[in-house]
């Protein structure tokens, strides 16, 4: 999660998105129909703190947030105190936090330039997104389903906080994703001049679009089904990445978090968290060879979302907190927010295979609180510092400046 985006413009929606030609339709040509080795996969996720000022202000001023179940707690480093707020309950008290979940599996079509869909040589529409079969896994993979770690069996996400806090967690301390209620899949129409159609090797396709298309797609979707801030939905697509830049060079976004306010008064402000991640096939062979596949982005974005759920944006004061130490991130860049997927996510081979089921998994390793607070030595399981694979990371994170232009 290597580049943050504010608030997002808002749009009038119907049957269908109404939105205007973006200024990068030149950019975007979704006539090129290019094939994946022409792309430039600079392959991260990103997160969107889509939070109003109004919200921000009455949280600044006192308001409680009413979201998902969270805890405070804080580190010092160098003799500055850094305040965080993690999804859960506070690890000293023991107990189990079960967060309920919404599985929305996405496919997307595609408009031409008459706003017609855009159709294959046999005249069917083209469509991305996840069949059922990878719905099936996704919702039995290790994200969802217990798998054995050194911290005991639970649940991936859960594995990474027992990591962090293993040695002053309570008794039966586990934050836990609920079996996901899986809607029908959402078919959604994408612009023409916001999107590309990559052909995959094998003949298959992929998709490159507009990530602030796609944002604005899934509050529309959100909002159709009825937020519910004591849920966390999680949008599920298929060899779809996505660009913040409006160009093809941008292209490599797998997934991101987000949070978006839902009522604001002087009291309490209803804070929705949410994701989404694209599962990746090994005929998407630029992620695939890079070890970004199935459900790594996934598991990026759950324990992001574990970690910085209200997103706190880089170089900015905020009433969210979650800033840590500036660190140089997997791009060479700094930055200073609790985002535990963004460093180890630009390693050779960021994943940590788990088998269940008969499928390989390939959920991304973390690198744990302790790694941002430059703990010396950790206080996470075994000293380590990431986590499933401790050997990832063998000591703190690495300072640096951060500049007006991050």
């Amino acid at each position: 999660m290597t580049k943050f985006i504010g608030a997002l413009s808002t749009v009038v929606l119907s049957t269908t998105l109404l939105v205007g030609v973006l200024p990068t339709q030149a950019q975007l040509n979704p006539d090129a129909r290019v094939p994946e080795s022409r792309i430039l996969l600079n392959r991260h996720s990103v997160a969107i703190n889509n939070v109003s000022f109004a919200a921000t202000a009455a949280i600044s001023g006192g308001a409680t947030i009413d979201s998902l179940p969270n805890f405070t707690g804080s580190f010092t480093t160098d003799g500055v105190t850094y305040p965080f707020i993690f999804l859960g309950q506070e690890p000293t008290a023991g107990g189990t936090t079960v967060l309920d979940t919404d599985l929305i599996p996405i496919e997307f079509e595609f408009l031409d330039k008459n706003e017609q869909l855009l159709l294959d040589s046999n005249g069917d529409p083209i469509v991305v997104g996840p069949s059922q079969r990878i719905i099936d896994l996704t919702v039995g993979s290790p994200n969802f389903q217990n798998a054995d770690y050194t911290v005991g069996t639970t649940q991936f996400a859960d594995a990474i906080r027992l990591a962090e806090f293993f040695n002053v967690k309570g008794a039966d301390w586990h934050t836990i994703l609920n079996q996901p209620k899986v809607h029908d899949i959402v078919r959604a129409p994408v612009p023409f001049g916001s999107y590309i159609i990559i052909l995959n090797a094998d003949g298959t396709r992929s998709a490159c679009i507009d990530i602030q298309i796609v944002d604005l797609i899934i509050q529309a979707v959100l909002d159709a089904k009825g937020p519910d801030t004591h849920r966390f939905p999680i949008i599920l697509a298929n060899n779809t990445i996505l660009t913040n830049t409006g160009t093809a060079a941008g292209c490599g976004i797998v997934g991101f978090h987000e949070t978006i306010d839902t009522v604001v008064t002087p009291n309490t402000v209803g804070l929705q968290v949410f994701a989404y991640a694209s599962w990746i096939t090994p005929s998407f062979t630029p992620l695939a060879n890079a070890g970004f596949l199935d459900v790594l982005a996934l598991s990026h974005e759950i324990s992001e979302a574990y970690n910085d759920p209200f997103v706190a944006i880089i170089g900015q004061d905020s009433p969210f907190i979650n800033l840590v130490p500036p660190f140089v991130n997997a791009s060479g860049g700094c930055q200073d927010n609790l985002e535990n997927g963004d460093f180890i996510e630009g390693l050779a081979d960021p994943s940590f295979p788990i088998t269940l089921n008969g499928f390989t998994y390939h959920p991304q390793n973390i690198q744990l609180l302790q790694w941002f607070s430059r703990e010396v030595p950790s206080s996470a399981v075994d000293g380590a510092y990431s986590y499933p694979d401790e050997s990832l990371l063998l000591s703190p994170s690495t300072p640096c400046t951060l500049t007006a232009q991050q």
